[in-house]
């Protein structure tokens, strides 16, 4: 890690946590950038990358990662200065780098509004139609050349919990274990944020083609956005995985200063008030 991420521990702070160590850092692309690692117990230790964009000065953002327990106690053994590099090493090495502003996606797509949400489709992507799915939800269909983009909208299921945020990690897990999708391959995965709005995104090599698939979800609704790419067709995907991940949400200020989960947080740790707030 760079040293700017290698402040001073700090005091035991008035709610009882430990501030492991915090400081200022540089970035090209965003400002007024802080970054802090907080321990709650041996089991709850986040590390945060705090930050504004120079298109939206007043607005705060926060990207926070959680540690495993596990990880703490089986192989750190409470060695604070071991746990605030493991915590901060995917902050500054994978998540700092992926932040990026959509203009040179928006050039070679086009937007595709499906209720509060717009996708991304190719340029030359003709529409084939929406078919009515025997769960209430739907599809909506579109080719470019052979390579097939469906948006699929389904009700959220009874297990699903808008409230306890367990609505992206219960698709990876129906993902993982649905044979027609997953292929029993390999899976990539990730937490895509497209300013307050979490989504899933997910790829797999399949013997004749590539599937990506990006899922965000509203109080109602699921909305996974699905890319077929047979092995034959000569497009980056590089190029798909931006288009795909880049999703806009019509009511993203209903999330700004609200909490929202990705895949780096299990949804059982929601409930936990000692580091969020209900």
């Amino acid at each position: 890690m760079r040293k700017e991420f290698e402040g001073s521990k700090g005091d035991i702070r008035p709610d009882g946590s430990k501030m492991l160590g915090s400081g200022t850092f540089a970035y090209k692309g965003i400002e007024k950038a802080t970054w802090d690692v907080i321990k709650y117990d041996s089991d709850n230790i986040i590390g945060t990358l705090n930050f504004t964009l120079p298109t939206s000065p007043t607005r705060s953002y926060h990207i926070g990662y959680q540690m495993s327990g596990r990880l703490n106690h089986n192989v750190l053994k409470d060695n604070e200065q071991e746990i605030m590099n493991s915590t901060m090493a995917p902050l500054v090495n994978t998540i700092l780098p992926s932040i990026k502003p959509a203009s040179a996606i928006l050039e070679n797509t086009t937007p595709v509004r499906v209720e509060n949400f717009t996708f991304q489709v190719f340029k030359n992507s003709k529409h084939i139609g929406r078919e009515t799915l025997k769960n209430g939800g739907y599809k909506v269909n579109y080719s470019s050349g052979n390579i097939k983009e469906e948006i699929i909208v389904t009700p959220l299921s009874s297990i699903d919990n808008v409230k306890k945020q367990n609505v992206l990690f219960n698709y990876l897990n129906d993902f993982v274990y649905t044979e027609s999708l997953s292929k029993r391959n390999p899976i990539q995965s990730a937490t895509v944020w497209n300013d307050a709005t979490p989504g899933v995104y997910l790829e797999v090599e399949g013997d004749k083609y590539t599937l990506f698939t990006m899922t965000v979800y509203d109080e109602n609704h699921r909305y996974t956005y699905m890319v077929k790419k047979p092995h034959d067709i000569h497009v980056s995907n590089y190029k798909i995985r931006d288009m795909i991940q880049y999703v806009d949400n019509k009511r993203n200020k209903t999330n700004y200063n609200k909490i929202k989960l990705g895949l780096g947080v299990p949804p059982d740790v929601f409930g936990d008030t000692k580091i969020f707030n209900k």
